[in-house]
């Protein structure tokens, strides 16, 4: 990391494990005087109208992303009120996409000086599950990406 610290990008996907990052990343924000970026990216999914007119369905499929959108713009509006320290400049995006591939890109595109991404720090499957968008961020940033893991009570 070369110094000073300008931006700074702490993705959250709205776990409390994840706000350890936002914490941090908030942190180094303070200290530096840095602007902070979060992100949380709703992951792609496929939507599927009925293909028989005849099937009824009670609620707008069609609608049922953008309510996802939503809930992810509040959410995210939540975590700058909680856990963003006054005085912090910031943004957030809330994107869609492939999580590890939306970090990457929004950090090349805004040319932070760093990442700050909370791991959840599991072992077997849930690493599969869990550990992988960090793990790809850790890959393929390319600015330093420092990974904050869970304690040893939270894994």
């Amino acid at each position: 990391m070369l110094l000073p610290v300008k931006k700074i990008l702490a993705p959250t996907d709205y776990s409390e494990l994840s706000y350890k990052g936002v914490v941090a990343a908030d942190e180094l924000a303070r200290h530096f005087g840095a602007e902070l970026l979060l992100i949380n990216v709703v992951t792609s999914m496929q939507v599927l109208q009925p293909i028989d007119s005849t099937i009824q369905t009670s609620y707008q499929i069609s609608n049922m992303f953008e309510d996802f959108m939503d809930i992810a713009r509040a959410n995210m509006d939540f975590v700058i009120n909680k856990k963003v320290s006054d005085g912090v400049v910031n943004r957030s995006f809330v994107l869609s996409g492939s999580p590890a591939e939306e970090i990457v890109k929004l950090a090349s595109e805004e040319n932070v000086d760093a990442i700050v991404i909370a791991t959840h720090g599991f072992t077997g499957w849930r690493r599969i599950v869990f550990g992988l968008v960090a793990e790809r961020v850790v890959r393929f940033a390319e600015c330093p990406v420092i990974t904050i893991p869970a304690g040893k009570d939270e894994k």
